[in-house]
């Protein structure tokens, strides 16, 4: 994250989309509703983010699309039973979109199922120049804290910056707060995968002087539903979570089964420290689905003029998403190429027309960029195969 910077990672110029609005700083988590706080978040989005009414390509508006959501199941779900919930958690400079297929297909199989938007987010990547972890932390509580009151039985499911808060959560809840019964982490942000993370604390702190060195990043912001730019500050605030994390880890075993699914390739978290932390942090109820990338390209039916998706394997961002989400999807609106934005223009191009060369897709590694034009996978082939294991996880430890 913090190397990016170091090695050129700004590349467009700053304006007042990298300034700071801090809508999200007025909203009480003490004594709002969670219809009271999705109705907040809906007015701070629309009036603070220039691109509110734009249409994505998953026939959503940008508003609905980054919006925190509360899908309750049919009446006929729950009958007289037991009503189980799962709060969803999006990661770094993400928005609720990235979670909505897997909160979709819990919702057909009736789970009652929210989502929050982080502080900093779904407005402009300038509001993440002043957010705090423990912003973030308090909002986790909050959305648990809420859900309890609805719900017999309560999962956290996490992306990244958003599996590190659930895991902080309940291993270092206070006694009176809610339990949660098992938590699902898509590539937990247990340890970031770079050897410059802890310079990410001070390079913030110099940007004071220097406003360029706020920024690890700052590119188009073309992704209509997560910041692509990125500051120092955010940065430093996951970083200080991670420690947090190792330091609640050295003694504390998870207290409810996990469901972890990562990539062995990410290169945004630590996989090897995740496959660590599942050895002998979690309980034996737990389950790791460890992606690993293919010695060949695995090639997948498209209706490409040219060839069938060529899969070198799974990135950081790609597991949580299905394959015809309108946006990440396989044939979706967004096409990620930004390994090569800073310092391959033409390869840039490249990769972003359609149609034109075959095209690879995976995590942006080295090894997969000597394959060919790489594409970075945002969407899981994997997905509906992924989601069955993980209601039948649910279903095993939350009845």
């Amino acid at each position: 994250m913090v190397g990016s910077l170091l090695m050129g990672g700004c590349a467009a110029e700053l304006s007042s989309w990298h300034e700071p609005v801090n809508e999200y700083k007025k909203i009480d988590y003490q004594t709002a509703s969670f219809s009271d706080y999705i109705s907040q978040m809906r007015a701070m989005i629309q009036q603070h983010n220039p691109r509110a009414d734009v249409q994505t390509g998953a026939g959503l508006s940008v508003l609905d699309a980054v919006s925190p959501f509360d899908w309750e199941p049919d009446a006929d779900c729950t009958g007289e039973g037991t009503k189980k919930g799962v709060l969803l958690i999006h990661g770094l400079s993400d928005s609720p979109f990235l979670m909505r297929d897997v909160g979709k297909f819990l919702l057909e199989h009736c789970y009652w199922v929210r989502s929050l938007l982080l502080p900093g987010h779904g407005t402009v990547p300038g509001d993440l120049l002043e957010v705090h972890v423990d912003e973030w932390v308090e909002a986790t509580a909050f959305g648990i804290r809420r859900f309890a009151q609805d719900v017999d039985q309560l999962t956290v499911a996490g992306f990244s910056t958003g599996g590190a808060l659930a895991l902080n959560y309940v291993l270092s809840r206070p006694e009176e707060a809610p339990e949660v019964d098992a938590l699902v982490l898509f590539s937990p942000a247990i340890r970031i995968n770079t050897r410059f993370a802890f310079m990410s604390p001070w390079l913030n702190q110099l940007g004071t002087l220097i406003p360029r060195l706020q920024w690890v990043q700052v590119l188009n912001d073309d992704d209509l539903v997560k910041y692509e730019s990125l500051t120092m500050n955010a940065g430093a605030q996951i970083y200080t979570l991670t420690q947090r994390l190792g330091a609640l880890q050295e003694d504390t075993l998870v207290p409810v089964p996990v469901y972890m699914a990562a990539a062995v390739e990410d290169t945004t978290i630590d996989a090897h420290a995740t496959e660590t932390f599942f050895k002998y942090r979690t309980n034996g109820q737990s389950i790791l689905r460890l992606y690993q990338g293919h010695a060949e390209p695995q090639l997948m039916a498209s209706s490409s003029e040219v060839a069938p998706v060529s899969v070198l394997s799974q990135s950081h961002v790609s597991i949580p998403v299905h394959p015809q989400n309108g946006h990440y999807g396989e044939k979706g609106q967004y096409i990620n190429c930004l390994h090569y934005f800073s310092g391959e223009p033409d390869q840039y191009a490249t990769c972003l027309e359609q149609g034109k060369v075959p095209y690879f897709y995976g995590e942006n590694t080295k090894d997969n960029q000597r394959r060919g034009v790489l594409r970075r996978l945002t969407w899981n082939p994997e997905f509906d195969s992924m989601m069955e294991e993980v209601v039948l996880f649910l279903s095993a430890h939350t009845e």
